[in-house]
């Protein structure tokens, strides 16, 4: 542990092996240690305020979340102040304003500020994204720091942490889903969740999955009234491009529960907001249920499609609605590993064509060895090892040419380009956000490589030498 102490993986396999045991100190020990190594660690401070709710600790399961958000409070902190510094640098030096215009075109100047000002944005899309994960991180913190106190103090605590929530300069939506949720499912009153949702709708009315989570717990408490509203207004407000999700959510209630005049508005009101659908499309996603559209598995051909890379080429399955089945599937060939030792070792499989050999007469010693297919039929005379030429079994036929073994199948490719392999290894690998060490710059290192004299000197090894396989031609 002192060589990784870093991976809080490690320090949880420990505690839970003590655990295992019995020995409730010795991993407690391991979780308290693995929090100082690990201070950032989702897994390590989750499971040790689980142990010290277990033990009644209250006190120390406040502390322990207390001190991931503060350290998440100043990790998202940085991350701005890095994001804004990368954003001045890929805007570059103010740009000088020109004195005068020499026509109505766009000017340099013009273009100039227009090519600064989208170099800057474009880093902070990029770069936003990783600033909206942390702050979602830290949602969920906020989330679990108010389920522990609803089990362990009651709804009241609960609300307390809530309101410290609210008050955080990083609050995400997910504390106000959470917080109304959890006094829906625990006082049974859909009146106090409802101002929770109106609540956090007035900060994050243009976030979309809040929004959504919103309207599907209007629609399921059967408040349709106040779900029409909610979406009428959201819109109205949120771009057509953004708001699709929240359209599909409307409209399978609407296809569902609604009357056909309501239907026909709604898609008049879907092919202004969205005129590059397809209108078979949409009539087919009227009728499909829980994800079953029959309209285009039957209809448009998606089935047969479907049916066909399943079943390959002929399509002659058992559930096709054609009279003819398809050829059948060829025989089925070992691994080609096990197809090479069975030939090295001499093995011949027997063929089920061949008739079966003759029984011996009584009073023979035996039958000779079945001669290879290459093998010349051996002399009449100077071999008497198995008695006359009388005696003897008929010769079996040649065996047929073996079919050559088939190519091993190419490797999966990842939708990357990568080989999966390599797809996985690269996914098991740590955020660049959590190396603290030294950063070398790519260009110094390309220029260490292109700098390397490769000149060729030294002797070539010498090849090994070739021959026979040992034992090859000895007479047994």
């Amino acid at each position: 542990m002192a060589q990784m102490r870093h991976f809080p993986e490690l320090w949880h396999f420990s505690a839970a092996h003590y655990l295992s045991a019995g020995k409730e100190e010795e991993g407690k020990a391991f979780l308290q240690a693995g929090v100082a190594a690990c201070p950032k660690s989702f897994l390590l401070s989750f499971a040790l305020a689980e142990m010290e709710e277990d033990q009644r600790n209250y006190a120390e399961c406040h502390t322990i979340f207390t001190n991931l958000i503060e350290r998440l409070n100043v990790e998202i902190d940085e991350l701005k102040l890095t994001v804004s510094k990368e954003v001045e640098i890929a805007r570059g030096p103010e740009i000088p304003a020109a004195a005068h215009e020499l026509n109505n075109e766009e000017s340099d100047y013009a273009r100039l500020v227009r090519e600064r000002d989208e170099r800057g944005r474009l880093v902070q899309e990029r770069r936003g994204r990783d600033i909206d994960d942390a702050k979602a991180a830290l949602g969920i913190v906020w989330v679990m720091y108010m389920r522990f106190a609803r089990r362990a103090e009651g709804l009241k605590a609960a609300r307390l942490v809530f309101g410290k929530a609210r008050k955080s300069p990083h609050v995400t939506w997910h504390s106000f889903e959470a917080s109304a949720l959890m006094e829906y499912h625990s006082n049974k009153d859909s009146a106090v969740a409802v101002r929770i949702f109106e609540l956090g709708l007035k900060q994050f009315d243009e976030d979309v999955p809040f929004v959504i989570k919103y309207l599907e717990f209007l629609l399921a408490i059967n408040d349709d009234t106040n779900a029409r509203a909610l979406f009428e207004r959201s819109a109205l407000k949120i771009p057509a491009d953004k708001a699709r999700p929240l359209w599909d959510v409307w409209a399978r209630y609407e296809y569902m529960y609604g009357d056909l005049v309501a239907v026909h508005k709604l898609e008049q009101r879907w092919a202004e907001a969205f005129p590059a659908d397809s209108p078979l499309k949409r009539f087919a996603q009227r009728f499909s249920f829980d994800g079953i559209d029959e309209i285009a598995l039957r209809d448009l051909g998606f089935g047969r499609q479907r049916h066909t890379s399943a079943g390959g080429f002929g399509g002659g399955g058992h559930g096709g609605h054609g009279g003819m089945a398809g050829p059948a599937p060829p025989p089925a060939l070992p691994p080609a590993g096990v197809g090479m030792l069975q030939q090295q070792a001499g093995f011949q499989p027997r063929s089920p064509q061949k008739r079966p050999l003759s029984p011996l007469p009584a009073g023979s010693p035996g039958r000779d060895k079945r001669a290879r297919p290459a093998s010349p039929v051996p002399p009449a005379r100077g071999m008497q090892r198995f008695g006359s030429n009388d005696n003897r079994p008929p010769a079996m036929p040649p065996m047929p040419p073996r079919a050559p073994p088939r190519a091993a199948p190419t490797p999966a490719v990842h939708r990357s380009g990568l080989p999966n392999q390599l797809a996985w290894f690269i996914g098991q690998l740590p955020p660049t956000r959590s190396f603290d060490g030294p950063v070398f710059r790519p260009d110094d290192i390309i220029g260490l490589f292109s700098n390397i004299a490769a000149n060729g000197t030294g002797n070539r090894p010498v090849p090994p030498a070739r021959g026979p396989p040992a034992g090859y031609g000895r007479r047994y």
